[in-house]
Parts: C-alpha cells; sequence; structure tokens
C-alpha cells in the first residue's frame, strides 16, 4: 500500500472513530441515532477533507524529498541541506 493512501486512511479513520465514540457518549448509547448522524453531509465533508489533504500533503513531501532518511554515509551539504527543509 502507498504511504499516501496509508496517511490518507489513517487521517479518516482516526476522527471518525474519535467522532463516533464522542457522539456514542452524548447520546447515551443509541448506537441508531450515533449511525444516523454520521450520514450527515456536514460529516462526510470533513472526513472527505481529512483524507484528501492527508494524501496531497504526503504526495506534496514525497515529491520535494521531504522525510527522506538520508544514509550514514550522506556528506555534510546533503545533511545540511535536509535540516534545512525540516
Amino acid at each position: 500500500m502507498s504511504t499516501s493512501l496509508t496517511t490518507s486512511l489513517r487521517a479518516g479513520l482516526q476522527p471518525l472513530i474519535i467522532k463516533t465514540a464522542v457522539s456514542l457518549v452524548n447520546r447515551l448509547g443509541d448506537l441508531g441515532a450515533t449511525l444516523k448522524a454520521f450520514g450527515s453531509p456536514d460529516t462526510l465533508h470533513s472526513l472527505a477533507t481529512a483524507i484528501g489533504t492527508a494524501g496531497l500533503t504526503t504526495q506534496l513531501r514525497q515529491s520535494a524529498s521531504l522525510g527522506i532518511e538520508l544514509p550514514a554515509t550522506a556528506q555534510f551539504p546533503d545533511r545540511l541541506g535536509q535540516n534545512i527543509q525540516q
């Protein structure tokens, strides 16, 4: 599985799990009402935005070579350039 896909799924699932738990507590354990609330356009829009943003950010970082580990034998200018980018 690609890095951007994995990041996108994590970005979508984490808030979804948290929102589900909070919603379930707020609705006093009523699972039907909780699931119905997640069908709202606002919830779906925020979920799609989180997934899309995470995927795009990961793709941009990869194309800019950010977050790539340098080998131990990397020259000083390469290490300096990476540290500046971070």
